[in-house]
């Protein structure tokens, strides 16, 4: 049974692997190469999102299989005054973000559940079962202007890897890094993430070195 911080125990979830099948949507070829983060994040009793809580990182194989790894158990920060300390995970976690150049990037999750709402000390089970498990996936080729390219990846290229988070999804990272760098070449005024904004600290802590990245980075 879970408990809240301050009682007995602190509340801690942990989560089950899942796999999912990656294909192109318009010729249904599994595929290869397709970096994935799952983001999990906590929110307050009322709702409102207090930020990320973990990320874990998988790439589909030459069949477009997908393995995520579990997590856990990881308890929720309860440090006085934390702004996690009274956090929870709600239903619909976590969120899939799927990455592959040239194709749209693609936010997958659950159906949303809010009735769980209603009851503020509400939790959920401390094992968590992804909703996405066994399911297949379809990312749309893009196809448009480099512009509206670059503009769909700056829109998404957080990954929910804010903060010492980046240390877990070091591939996605990366490869926005990279992307970045190859579309400067056609769209100058497009910003996607740099590797001075990975932070080898954060509020305090050591997050990792930036030479987690050293392996994926173009030269």
């Amino acid at each position: 049974m879970l408990a809240w911080p301050g009682a007995a125990g602190a509340l801690s979830y942990s989560a089950l692997p899942f796999e999912v099948k990656i294909v192109d949507a318009e010729t249904g070829v599994p595929l290869e190469g397709v970096i994935g983060n799952a983001l999990w994040r906590l929110e307050a009793r009322g709702g409102h999102n207090l930020g990320n809580f973990m990320a874990t990182e998988a790439v589909s194989d030459k069949e477009g299989i997908m393995r995520m790894p579990g997590w856990g158990p990881t308890e929720v920060p309860k440090e006085p005054g934390g702004y996690l300390a009274q956090g929870r995970l709600d239903p619909n976690q976590p969120t899939l973000h799927l990455y592959k150049q040239d194709y749209w990037f693609s936010l997958e999750g659950a159906p949303w559940e809010s009735a769980y709402l209603n009851d503020p000390h509400w939790s959920g089970d401390s094992v968590r079962r992804v909703y996405l498990d066994k399911m297949v996936l379809k990312l749309r080729p893009f196809k448009g202007p480099i512009q509206q390219y670059t503009e769909q990846l700056i829109r998404s290229q957080n990954g929910g890897t804010s903060g010492c988070l980046w240390v877990n999804a070091p591939q996605m990272n990366a490869a926005f890094i990279n992307e970045g760098r190859r579309l400067k070449k056609f769209d100058r005024f497009g910003e996607l993430l740099k590797l001075s904004d990975i932070p080898e600290y954060y509020d305090g802590k050591r997050c990792g070195s930036k030479d987690l990245l050293g392996h994926y980075l173009m030269r």
